[in-house]
């Protein structure tokens, strides 16, 4: 995309169009999919009852405090992704002034 005063609706429509791709269905498809299955898979396996045949107490919490680490993290990237959403969609809109246009562009 141009970053120029000529910055067309077009293009603006089709960045708006990828970052909702990306993020509001991949990105939240993956999220879903994490936060319902895998990290609730995982914690039972590491964490759980169920772990401790295999895995001794002291590393069960470990684990789950490493786990929970990784599930902050990934709400800080949902967040980041969001907000380079709201980016894109600022982009897409010509009735906004072309120069806050051309930042969110940018920052996308």
């Amino acid at each position: 995309l141009k970053l120029g005063d000529d910055l067309c609706e077009e293009e603006g429509a089709m960045l708006d169009k990828a970052a909702e791709h990306v993020i509001a269905f991949n990105l939240a498809g993956l999220t879903n999919v994490e936060n319902d299955v895998w990290f609730p898979w995982l914690r039972e396996r590491l964490c759980g009852d169920k772990s401790t045949e295999t895995i001794a107490d002291e590393y069960r919490r470990q684990l789950g405090t490493i786990i929970d680490a990784v599930i902050d993290e990934r709400e800080h990237i949902d967040r980041l992704a969001y907000a380079v959403r709201d980016q894109a969609k600022m982009a897409s809109v010509s009735a906004i002034d072309s120069s806050k246009r051309r930042e969110a562009i940018a920052n996308v």
